[in-house]
């Protein structure tokens, strides 16, 4: 009887072991039916492709190991250098813009594909793609500014008459990234100053007075390096110009011995070429707007205006 008794417990025991293994492989077999992948993608900005295990992302560099030699050395990449991340998850991380004729170049294309509320890359094939220095054309920006001090006359011996008070000179430039930090365009300038001069001769006894008008136009092609801060963006402007003067005389010569009176009219025009250079910074009010000002050869010595930013970066 006893034996009997031992074995229906040993029967009893089997059939609970058995019982609990087949609910943990079931248990363990709905726990996820993708599986995810044994290693992360790392993509760089030149369209190379590494395999590996990243173990850190930092300020400046990201950190990895390789999948070959997963118990090998720490490998290290700089962060500016990498487009973006596929973990291993699933999940991606788009790090800095990319020009993508890169990989067009390499036959690859890199897209993101929304999927259950994040995205990953895939490599496809690419569609024709035309990069030129004048793609960005539509991504720039305008800047309309007010110029004070004079800084630019055709008029001869202009300091030693008396100025008027005047409007300030206008400025406007529609300005296109070429490149990271590198913005080209085309700047142009109005401005019009008016001098009054009077004088006396004793040997011929007269009396001279004259108002002066000189309008300014002025068209450069310009090139504009920034260096990006948060709120400032200082900046070193340069090109090459065209500069115009129209000058009109006005006024009257009077003998003083006999109160006799002679109006006098003249005219000239006449223009060259210039180097405009000029140093200053935008101030960001935000993703629009911003304020600058700055100083250098020109119409004008000093320069006040805004800048407004138009299309998608």
């Amino acid at each position: 009887m006893n034996s009997t008794i031992r074995q229906n417990r040993i029967f009893k025991s089997l059939f609970v072991l058995t019982l609990l293994l087949f609910l943990s492989v079931s248990t363990n077999a709905q726990v996820t039916d993708v599986p995810p992948a044994g290693f992360d993608v790392i993509i760089t900005n030149t369209g190379k492709i590494i395999h590996g295990k990243v173990t850190e992302v930092g300020l400046y560099v990201i950190r990895y190991k390789r999948t070959d030699i997963p118990d090998g050395p720490v490998y290290e990449i700089l962060k500016k250098d990498v487009y973006a991340i596929s973990y291993r998850n699933q999940l991606s991380e788009y790090l800095i813009p990319v020009d993508s004729t890169v990989f067009v170049k390499k036959g690859l294309e890199v897209k993101p594909i929304p999927k259950r509320g994040a995205s990953i890359l895939v490599l496809s094939k690419p569609t024709p793609i035309t990069d030129t220095w004048y793609s960005n054309v539509r991504q720039g920006e305008i800047r309309l500014g007010f110029g004070f001090i004079r800084n630019y006359s055709k008029v001869k011996e202009v300091e030693n008459y008396t100025r008027k008070l005047s409007f300030p000179a206008v400025h406007i430039a529609y300005l296109f990234p070429l490149r990271k930090s590198l913005d080209i365009g085309l700047v142009m300038g109005w401005a019009s100053f008016e001098y009054k001069d009077k004088s006396f001769s004793e040997y011929d006894q007269l009396s001279t007075n004259r108002n002066i008008t000189e309008s300014l136009f002025s068209i450069a092609a310009i090139g504009k390096y920034s260096y990006e801060m948060d709120l400032f963006r200082p900046y070193l402007q340069a090109g090459i110009g065209y500069t115009n003067s129209s000058v009109r005389t006005e006024g009257e010569v009077t003998f003083t011995d006999d109160n006799r009176t002679i109006l006098i009219q003249g005219g000239s025009r006449s223009g060259n070429f210039v180097i405009p250079i000029r140093f200053g910074t935008d101030i960001r009010l935000n993703n629009t707007f911003s304020a600058y000002t700055d100083i250098g050869l020109g119409l004008t010595l000093i320069q006040l205006g805004c800048v407004i930013k138009i299309g998608k970066e």
